[in-house]
C-alpha cells in the first residue's frame, strides 16, 4: 500500500506541477499560470505489472476518475481487478497518458522501457518509476525527455544508488 501509494504521490506530484510551482515561489518567483498542470480526470492510467502494488495504484487510479489499463504477461482479462482493461505492452504505451511502473527487476525487465519502447509512448505522456533502477533505461529517457517526446517523469529509483553528482537525470528537463 505504501509504495503504490507513493507512486499516486509522484503522478499527482508531476502532473500538477508541484514540484517546479515550489520551487519558483522559493526563488521569489509569482509564475501562478505556469503551473496549471493537468487534470487527471478520465485520462488514462497504464499500470505495468498487476502484482500487489500495481493493483493499488490501479484502485486508487479508479478512484481519481482515471480510466485504467494494465499489461502484465501473467494476468489475464478474467482476473484483472474491476474496471481495469488488459492491453498488450505496445497498446498500454501508444495509449496511456500516464504510465506507472510496477514490474520486479529481472534479466528479461532491465532496460524495460528502453529508446525504443518509450518513444512508443503517447507524444506528451507522463512516466511514473517507482519500482526497481534498471527497468528504466535512465539515459534514454534523459534523452525522450530534451527531445519533448514525454511531457515528464517522476522516478525514486536509479541504477546506481546513490545517483551519481554527474548523473544526465539531474539535468533532464521535466523530471
Amino acid at each position: 500500500t505504501t509504495t503504490g501509494e507513493h507512486a499516486l504521490a509522484l503522478l499527482l506530484s508531476m502532473a500538477r506541477k508541484i514540484p517546479a510551482a515550489d520551487a519558483s515561489v522559493r526563488s521569489g518567483k509569482w509564475e501562478k499560470g505556469k503551473f496549471t498542470g493537468r487534470e487527471l480526470n478520465q485520462k488514462q492510467l497504464g499500470v505495468l505489472g498487476l502484482g500487489r502494488i500495481g493493483r493499488v495504484v490501479a484502485e486508487r487510479g479508479r478512484g481519481l476518475g482515471m480510466l485504467v489499463a494494465a499489461y502484465d504477461p501473467f494476468v489475464q482479462q478474467a482476473n484483472a481487478p474491476q474496471g481495469v482493461r488488459m492491453l498488450t505492452l505496445e497498446e498500454l504505451l501508444q495509449t496511456s497518458d500516464f504510465v506507472s511502473v510496477h514490474v520486479p527487476l529481472l534479466d528479461e525487465t532491465r532496460h524495460l522501457l528502453s529508446r525504443e519502447r518509450l518513444l512508443q509512448m503517447k507524444p506528451g505522456s507522463h512516466l511514473v518509476h517507482a519500482a526497481r533502477g534498471g527497468i528504466v533505461d535512465e539515459q534514454a529517457l534523459c534523452e525522450v525527455l530534451a527531445e519533448g517526446h514525454l511531457a515528464g517523469a517522476a522516478i525514486d529509483v536509479f541504477e546506481q544508488e546513490p545517483l551519481a553528482a554527474d548523473s544526465p537525470l539531474r539535468e533532464a528537463p521535466n523530471l
